[in-house]
């Protein structure tokens, strides 16, 4: 709708024309009752105006916590995969099929049914997945060799775990973590050394079975997919999805047998409506203005009164239904966000840590992160000593209006050991089942230092919803200068002294502020670690941190 024009002035001596006064005042009816857009509005709506939080955009979660299941108590914790069934974790089918995740057999899965007009869904999801076979207290631990640190061969093979975000029954693509297409091989062009022969390899382009690398190795991992997905007005469900692929390598397809079990454990799934046009909820309201007939008499009644005066009165009383589609822009409504927050750090020398996780029922924080007796208790990522960087750490977030902060966060660690990687003998070998976990936590700024929560909600129980766990995933021998690898058939290279994991930790946690509280003015919120798992000797498990990134988006509630 455009502006008015009038169509023209009124002058001493005109004739009265009932169609030239019938266009005179019945535009403006007319624009009234089509409803008002860009056009009508000058200025932004003011911040004190309630504005429903559906009306541009809508946010929905799913969450469902579930703890890791450790074989023994504090402060080691043992090992993450008990020979007891885990509880609430799902079981991924070894079957290459997608799985929805549910929380229990045939239970409610891990999605989210959105309803939406013309839109974009900001789809985050995330998931913890653990390989059993840690477990040292069977008969399959006879003492520390190369092939019994996992009871599959985590050391020497890939859990093959692939996860993706599903939308309405379809894949996307993009979100797949690893290869969709395990057919696929490379074409290398090749010269050959030696006389064509039956073992030979002939010359030119020439397709090589290669390693694969379609698909999530480590053990254990939390994983953190993304996309945006435009989607037409109707019902939509969201879910994230995951599936094992089979392993291929140099010799064969192998078939995993019913003990190889992968769980996943704590879960969660984000969606964000970004709709493309405001909702509009309310009918629209209409204004008549009759149209004058030949030979009608002029009285302030007829000009005034019955049309004028109505066209005034409800311009003056504007209802919510007369906003047409697009009337208010982005220019004019208040941002769904309160604010956005976030920092980068970066530990160029790198910090240790080898605290002790309190286990996944406690909240438990220390200030102090590393030493020859560890510490109990969650610790603060950041720079201990006088090594630039800083906290892992968002501080001050005003909260005293309601809002649910999202909060994404990633760790860069490297040389989770467990055992001395530089000792001798058996100890060279880094043990695999030494864990560190990480958690994000969050504290009212009027809270002491050590008091941090990792519940979603105020007063709410510790939760395990945000957990990340990774483990030492690179295995080494105990004597790695002689010989060479004797897993590799080809025998190519000789076994280097050592090794260092370099993994991307992600984490992701929705703080649920809805209900403001005076005691709650603004919070603080971080990232925290902790260390678990049965060292081979009395030294310590530890990690280092070389860079972490900590970003929180408070949407209005």
């Amino acid at each position: 709708m455009s502006y008015i024009f009038p169509r023209r002035v009124l002058r001493a001596q005109d004739v009265l024309d009932p169609i030239e006064l019938t266009l005179d005042i019945s535009p403006a009816a007319e624009r009234l009752s089509g409803r008002l857009n860009a056009h009508n509005f000058n200025q932004n709506i003011a911040a004190t105006v309630p504005v429903q939080a559906d009306t541009f955009y809508a946010l929905g979660h799913y969450q469902y916590p579930v703890p890791f299941i450790w074989t023994g108590a504090s402060p080691d914790w043992g090992y993450p995969d008990a020979a007891f069934a885990p509880g609430l974790a799902y079981q991924v089918q070894n079957n290459f099929e997608w799985n929805t995740i549910t929380q229990t057999a045939g239970g409610t899965p891990a999605s989210f049914t959105i309803s939406t007009g013309n839109s974009v869904l900001w789809i985050n999801a995330y998931a913890q997945y653990l390989w059993y076979g840690f477990d040292r207290t069977s008969a399959f631990w006879t003492g520390f060799t190369p092939r019994n640190q996992h009871r599959h061969e985590a050391q020497y093979e890939p859990a093959n775990m692939q996860f993706a975000i599903r939308v309405d029954g379809n894949i996307i693509p993009e979100t797949i973590t690893g290869i969709d297409d395990l057919t696929y091989r490379p074409s290398v062009p090749l010269k050959p050394r030696t006389q064509r022969s039956s073992v030979s390899i002939l010359p030119g382009p020439a397709d090589i079975r290669g390693e694969q690398t379609v698909a999530l190795g480590p053990p254990c991992l939390p994983v953190r997919l993304g996309a945006l997905v435009p989607v037409q007005a109707g019902i939509h469900i969201v879910d994230i999805v995951v599936r094992r692929a089979p392993l291929i390598n140099a010799n064969n397809i192998k078939t995993y047998k019913s003990s190889d079990k992968v769980y996943i454990f704590s879960r969660q799934l984000n969606v964000v409506d970004l709709k493309s046009f405001p909702t509009d909820s309310v009918g629209g309201s209409e204004v008549s203005a009759p149209a004058w007939d030949e030979e009608e008499l002029i009285t302030t009644t007829e000009i005034y009164t019955d049309r004028v005066q109505r066209i005034i009165t409800r311009s003056n009383t504007i209802q919510e239904g007369n906003l047409s589609r697009g009337a208010l822009m982005h220019y004019h409504l208040p941002s769904p966000l309160r604010g956005a927050y976030t920092t980068e750090i970066h530990y160029p020398t790198g910090e240790i840590f080898n605290n002790k996780m309190p286990g996944q029922n406690s909240d438990t924080v220390t200030l102090s992160h590393y030493g020859g007796s560890p510490p109990t208790g969650w610790a603060l990522v950041t720079d201990f000593g006088a090594a630039p960087g800083g906290p892992l750490y968002l501080s001050a977030i005003p909260t005293l209006t309601a809002q649910k902060i999202l909060v994404l966060a990633n760790v860069q660690v490297r040389n989770i050991k467990g055992g001395e990687i530089a000792g001798t003998g058996d100890q060279r070998a880094a043990e695999i089942a030494a864990f560190a976990l990480f958690r994000i936590m969050w504290q009212s700024t009027t809270e002491a230092p050590t008091t941090w929560h990792s519940g979603t909600t105020p007063g709410a129980v510790p939760s395990a919803v945000s957990d990340g766990m990774v483990n030492n995933f690179v295995w080494w021998p105990s004597d790695p200068t002689s010989g060479v690898d004797p897993t590799d058939p080809q025998q190519r290279s000789p076994l280097p002294a050592y090794g260092l994991e370099q993994v991307e930790v992600p984490l992701m946690m929705l703080i649920d502020l809805s209900t403001v509280s005076p005691a709650i003015p603004a919070v603080n919120i971080g990232v925290f670690c902790g260390t678990s798992g049965l060292a081979l000797s009395a030294t310590a498990c530890e990690f280092e941190i070389r860079f972490g990134s900590i970003t929180a988006l408070a949407f209005r509630a």
